[in-house]
């Protein structure tokens, strides 16, 4: 095969890969059962949100506060907050898979294009199904 066309072949994989593990952190989110430490998270964000109460200044809050933004621009834009919080992690753990096979990739590049592609894959099903992950993915937690 020509070089622009394995180019292409490999890009159209990725894309569909990337879609499918979309989907499987889609359903995950959609899915997961309910964690009880979800609301000491999304709640800050829906304090910020509608009443702009800062943790640390306005209450007392016993976690740092990485995530309180981001919930309070989803509990902004969506009236279901642990859903829009759970879609929010679902798109950083595809951010951070594809990172994550970027960074494999640069390790693998004298490999040929479709060998590369398929220990691309292999290293993000290895990410996204270890065991740690199987207990946060899909829960709105500052930790996932």
């Amino acid at each position: 095969m020509t070089a622009p066309r394995i180019r292409f072949l490999t890009l159209a994989a990725r894309v569909a890969f990337y879609a499918l593990v979309f989907a499987f952190l889609l359903s995950r989110a959609a899915s997961a059962g309910f964690s009880h430490d979800e609301n000491q998270f999304i709640a800050p964000g829906q304090f910020l949100a509608d009443h702009g109460l800062l943790p640390y200044l306005d209450y007392p809050y016993t976690h740092m506060p990485y995530g309180v933004f981001l919930y309070a621009l989803t509990a902004k834009l969506s009236n279901f907050d642990f859903l829009a919080g759970r879609l929010l992690n679902a798109v950083a753990w595809l951010v951070c898979a594809i990172l994550i096979a970027r960074a494999f990739k640069n390790g693998t590049e004298s490999e040929p294009p479709l060998l590369e592609l398929f220990w691309e894959f292999v290293a993000v099903y290895l990410f996204l199904n270890g065991h740690i992950l199987g207990q946060i993915v899909g829960n709105a937690l500052n930790h996932s």
